[in-house]
């Protein structure tokens, strides 16, 4: 099923396939997961096909059927070109159901050259205004960025969390994806993993 997922014009690695299942698996069990692969394995890939199937599941509790992805500037068009390479042909699109938000601000301007800001000096917020949405499914790329409990970026979405919990009975599944979980100190784990618990 999941190989059938697959746009004609990309590879079907068996250790992408693996992880779908796994992440699904651990997301169902514990209400979310941590992919934490190096740069390069294809965590996008493996998180449009965990969305594509999270959409498709006959039993997601009462979750509703909509995403939120939350990325960085820089990364946001790759999420919208593969969910793109993936619908193209289908009627079962995966656009329609995903809703999109971009943490800070990809770099500033020195000297007329943008220059890429260091998490440290991240404003720690959302570009945009976070939508109150009953979303069934939230994934987080970069998610070292809520490795800080006490950014307002963090509470945001811990908040909105929290309320569809509350509003639903379902909290929505999280994942997070990282190619680098821990940056500083075991609580950037913890903090991350507290999302979904």
């Amino acid at each position: 099923v999941l190989e059938s997922y697959l746009p004609v014009n990309f590879d079907k690695l068996g250790y992408q396939i693996d992880a779908v299942k796994q992440c699904f698996s651990i997301m169902r069990q514990h209400g979310g997961f941590m992919l934490a692969d190096v740069v390069g394995l294809g965590k996008t890939l493996v998180g449009v096909m965990v969305v594509k199937y999270f959409l498709e599941h006959p039993d997601l509790e009462g979750r509703e059927r909509k995403v939120l992805i939350v990325t960085p500037p820089a990364i946001q068009s790759a999420w919208k070109y593969t969910i793109e390479e993936f619908d193209k042909g289908r009627a079962d699109k995966i656009g329609p159901a995903v809703d999109y938000i971009t943490t800070g601000s990809i770099g500033k301007l020195v000297d007329d050259e943008l220059v890429e800001v260091e998490d440290n000096l991240d404003s720690g917020e959302f570009a945009e205004n976070l939508k109150q949405e009953t979303y069934g499914l939230i994934l987080i790329d970069e998610s070292h960025k809520f490795r800080n409990s006490s950014t307002a970026m963090y509470q945001a979405l811990d908040n909105l969390i929290m309320q569809i919990g509350c509003n639903t009975g379902f909290y929505p599944y999280v994942g997070l994806l990282s190619a680098t979980p821990q940056n500083n100190h075991p609580d950037d784990l913890k903090n991350q993993i507290y999302l979904f618990q």
